[in-house]
């Protein structure tokens, strides 16, 4: 993901975010805080938050760790090998 990319999915994100932060406050005002709309919008922008903070947080410069392939963990080498023999008849 270049820089770029990560900016203009923060956008889409901040929209969203304020998007829902307004859907939540008209739900608050016309509904109960208790009524299962209300609660799931709710979630809804506080999930959309949490996803704005660590876009905002994401640092490209962070090397990914190559994935590891390598031979199998020890525990998996102890385990007997499936003969396929009997099922191909």
């Amino acid at each position: 993901m270049s820089e770029d990319e990560r900016l203009e999915l923060l956008e889409t994100v901040l929209e969203a975010h304020n998007r829902l932060a307004d859907a939540v406050l008209t739900l608050r005002r016309r509904l109960t805080r208790q009524s299962p709309l209300t609660k799931t919008a709710v979630k809804a922008e506080q999930e959309a938050f949490r996803l704005k903070r660590a876009l905002q947080r994401f640092d490209l410069s962070d090397p990914i760790p190559p994935l590891r392939h390598g031979p199998l963990p020890e525990l998996l080498q102890d385990v007997p090998a499936i003969d396929f023999e009997p099922l191909r008849r």
